[in-house]
């Protein structure tokens, strides 16, 4: 029996509503020199009955089964153990492949001996089979239909956006998987993640630019955004970046990133070094960049402590233990205690695309705009959009049509810091939209490159909307008895004010007449002395016997 050229591989678990149209589409599809590997996850349900039904009727099937649940990244390495053929396709228990997904991508590695990894472009659907929306998958589809990019630009991207890749739409060469280490195992969340930024480091990647994978959006899986999930990202996207680039080559690391480089001169190991650390902390991205930042801390410590990087910080790139304190005091997690968040606001953990508008002419009409995930709860976002030369007008709308209070933000372009104005937005300390939030900026004049964004925006519930409408009309009332207070308080002020302007007037009136009785008083007595010298005085004092 000859080797197959594929080896499919499945990891599932309690899917049994599922698994059956999984396995018809891998083995309908219009390749045929394939095996089927699926790993059952330790299912209570009736997956892996179906499986072995499934073996029984095609010998392309081999499978395997745990008692118990071992994990995704175990389960992974599991199957690759299994596996036989020179290319590794990825496949899971709930999505679907169009028949000919695999048959291009087999294709296309067979003539691209420089590819190591093939991808394609997904539609995103529900438990029904229904085609969701852009807004119903919350974007998803749009951050599936990626095109293609040359490995430098991948990395670029990948490291400052985050992962944009299916997994379950690669076809990976088994040589290029044995180089690296496999699936990380203690990772949850980022298993797929970290083998691309591994991958991306020695090999190429391409994306056939059709919607070849229909990726099943439902309430339960993996990848659906949940608060634990989250609390794991952070701690895999912080394992991930500390070690992301100790083996990448210089030329691939300078080529990649040095538009992003403090120095942009530099070459040489120490040099690298350095704008590795500043590179983690100012621009790492994905949904939590504060992860990236942590990490560039960590590598900036190990920096200063060596004499030869502190020495270069400290001349080069004008850092020195002051620098590093100064960032040390900044707030990495933007969910913990150094931030108040408004209090009635939904816990719910939203995913969500921030588009912003933009126009090098008079007006927004549209059809220029750049997007940016990111994840609206309660903590602080960092956002980050490259504006083209001469832009002069921006717009952000960050929750399109979902009312939200935006509770705080920040922005600057090259540095600059912007002013930023609601529309049609109630302003009560924070700012409340009660429907599609938009928020535009002030630009000086024409102006292009890094504009930078510090978000704080909430979802809210129809509930918890309709209570800060009223709320906010409450504090419109009290402003309102508040303004009317304050007008009488003017009105008593300003009579007082004439009524102490009136009592001086007296004051000044009688400080005249008695400066006059002071006048004639010493006239009179003037007047007095000067009868007293007289002749005619002395003789009448003798007359009269008045002594003097």
């Amino acid at each position: 029996m000859s080797v197959p050229k594929v080896s499919v591989l499945m990891g599932v678990q309690n899917l049994e509503k599922y698994i059956s149209q999984s396995i018809e589409s891998v083995l309908t599809q219009t390749f045929t020199d394939f095996e089927f590997i699926i790993l059952d996850d330790g299912s209570t349900d009736r997956t892996l009955e179906i499986i072995k039904e499934y073996a029984a009727k095609d010998d392309r099937i081999r499978y395997f089964s745990f008692p118990q649940k071992m994990g995704i990244a175990y389960g992974c390495n599991f199957t690759v153990e299994k596996s036989v053929g020179k290319y590794l396709a990825r496949m899971d228990g709930d999505d679907l492949w169009e028949p000919e997904k695999l048959m291009l991508q087999v294709e296309y590695l067979d003539s691209h001996p420089e590819c190591g990894v093939c991808f394609t472009q997904a539609k995103i659907i529900d438990e029904t089979g229904k085609e969701l929306s852009s807004k119903e998958a919350n974007d998803m589809n749009v951050l599936f239909s990626q095109t293609n990019k040359t490995q430098a630009q991948w990395l670029h991207h990948l490291f400052t956006h985050g992962n944009c890749l299916c997994h379950p739409t690669s076809v990976i060469r088994k040589e290029v998987f044995d180089h690296i280490n496999g699936y990380h195992n203690a990772f949850r969340q980022l298993p797929d993640f970290d083998m691309w930024m591994q991958l991306i480091q020695f090999v190429e990647f391409h994306i056939i630019e059709k919607p070849l994978f229909l990726y099943r959006w439902f309430e339960n899986n993996t990848s659906k955004p949940n608060p634990i999930g989250i609390s794991r990202t952070y701690q895999e996207y912080f394992q991930l970046y500390l070690h992301l680039f100790d083996h990448i080559p210089d030329d691939l690391f300078i080529e990649s990133f040095s538009d992003l480089f403090i120095c942009k001169d530099s070459q040489t190991e120490q040099e690298l070094a350095c704008e590795k650390a500043f590179l983690l902390y100012h621009h790492s991205a994905g949904l939590l960049p504060e992860a990236g930042r942590l990490a560039g801390l960590t590598l900036l410590t190990q920096l200063l402590n060596q004499d030869d990087t502190r020495s270069l910080l400290q001349t080069k790139y004008h850092f020195d233990t002051f620098d590093y304190v100064d960032f040390e005091s900044k707030p990495i997690f933007y969910s913990s205690s150094y931030y108040d968040i408004p209090k009635g606001l939904t816990k719910d953990i939203v995913f969500s695309t921030a588009t912003l508008f933009y126009s090098t002419g008079d007006s927004i009409d549209g059809t220029e705009f750049l997007t940016t995930q990111y994840q609206a709860d309660t903590g602080l976002q960092q956002l980050e959009f490259q504006l083209p030369e001469g832009t002069t007008i921006l717009r952000l709308d960050p929750l399109e049509n979902h009312p939200c209070v935006v509770w705080y933000l920040a922005a600057e372009i090259n540095g600059i810091p912007l002013r930023a104005d609601p529309f049609n937005a109630q302003q009560e300390g924070i700012w409340y939209f009660d429907n599609d939030p938009q928020i535009g900026f002030t630009l000086e004049q024409p102006i292009g490159g890094t504009l930078k964004i510090v978000l704080g925006v909430m979802p809210l519930h129809q509930t918890i909307t309709s209570n800060i409408k009223n709320q906010l009309s409450q504090v419109s009332v009290s402003k309102l008895y508040l303004s009317k207070f304050e007008s009488n308080y003017q009105q008593q002020i300003g009579k007082l004010n004439e009524e102490k302007e009136q009592q001086q007037a007296v004051i000044d009136n009688l400080k005249e007449q008695l400066y006059a009785m002071t006048v004639d008083r010493d006239f009179n007595k003037q007047q007095l002395e000067a009868i007293r010298n007289t002749k005619a005085y002395r003789v009448y004092k003798k007359i009269r016997g008045i002594k003097k």
